[in-house]
């Protein structure tokens, strides 16, 4: 009797225990928060580990069909909740809607270009936005955490980061740190595409002021609060102070202040973005691209150390060479006393 009394009491613990689990919702902090970006990191491992020593080709093509089951889980995530419950209008959910649905509706085409300006910008956009929404899920807070969505976002996210990386460390790709500065273009190509897509959304009437929104249309699409991917409009209220690095390079008349009421939409960001990406990106490519970056530190000095000795071999001959002025003179008086 007391065998079967405790048996009973495990397996209604563990009923408890599994109905507890799926009754969790993600939220920041939380042990799954951490959990599924650690699991991201292990899948990266393990890909690292079984495509080593594989063939540039097998390692491409494995890679590219990571990021193609990325785009079709971009579509499918439509027929389960909480998307599912609001067609057609959640299907804006599978529009260019934020950085990282851009990167996961045009990588695989990208990739398949193999043009090198796109896959340095699918490396540094991918890391970047990749890792930044592992760890800002905001889309997902309040989800689930065995959810399809949530598991769907970590496994896309995921994705954009471990396929550059890896396609990296495996030689399939070279970085060149002198085409960062085309992929800080790109980076504003793809903000301004945001920028029309949101505006296109508007017009069809799929993204609209909620009703709690007091304002115009106008006023509910440059609003730094309500829908914002990619800061588009400005950093949101919470943020503007942890974003000062960014406003301090800002022109004025691209902010709220004395010339306009709000940040003008993806200009507000040009001159922080050129700068702080030019630094950044140049560090990051210096780990991969090191030598060709030596090279030409090397005739960059070698051509200004030419010029810098042609101009002091220059003022050297100058300043000791005899003078020649007024020699018509000399020659003249030499004639003359000659008679």
């Amino acid at each position: 009797m007391l065998r079967l009394f405790l048996r009973g009491k495990i397996k209604n613990g563990a009923a408890s225990v599994r109905l507890r689990c799926f009754a969790m919702t993600l939220e920041y902090f939380s042990t799954f928060y951490f959990v599924y970006p650690a699991l991201c990191v292990a899948a990266f491992f393990i890909l690292f580990f079984v495509l080593r020593g594989r063939s540039k080709k097998t390692v491409y093509w494995v890679l590219f069909a990571l990021l193609a089951l990325n785009f079709v889980l971009h579509f499918v995530k439509l027929a389960f909740p909480p998307y599912v419950d609001g067609l057609p209008g959640t299907i804006r959910k599978a529009t260019f809607e934020n950085i990282c649905a851009v990167s996961t509706l045009v990588f695989p085409f990208l990739m398949l270009s193999k043009k090198p300006l796109l896959w340095d910008y699918m490396f540094y956009i991918g890391v970047i936005s990749g890792f930044a929404a592992m760890f800002v899920p905001m889309n997902i807070i309040g989800l689930g955490v065995f959810e399809f969505e949530t598991i769907r976002f970590y496994i896309c996210h995921g994705s954009l980061w471990i396929a550059p990386l890896l396609m990296v460390l495996f030689k399939v790709h070279t970085l060149n740190y002198r085409r960062v500065f085309k992929v800080i273009l790109l980076y504003f190509a793809c903000l301004f595409l945001i920028l029309f897509n949101e505006i296109v959304l508007m017009v069809i009437g799929w993204v609209a002021p909620p009703e709690s929104f007091e304002g115009t249309l106008w006023d509910y699409f440059l609003s730094n609060v309500e829908r914002n991917s990619g800061f588009i409009f400005g950093p949101p209220p919470e943020l503007e102070q942890i974003a000062q690095f960014l406003l301090v390079l800002t022109p004025s008349f691209f902010k709220p202040g004395k010339y306009i009421d709000v940040y003008m939409p993806v200009l507000w960001e040009v001159v922080p973005v050129l700068i702080y990406g030019m630094i950044g990106g140049t560090a990051i490519s210096a780990i991969w691209d090191h030598k060709r970056m030596a090279e030409d530190i090397a005739k960059v000095k070698a051509y200004f150390g030419k010029k810098f000795k042609r101009a002091r071999l220059g003022r050297a001959k100058s300043r000791f060479a005899k003078p020649v002025f007024n020699s018509g003179k000399r020659l003249r008086r030499a004639k003359l006393n000659r008679f």
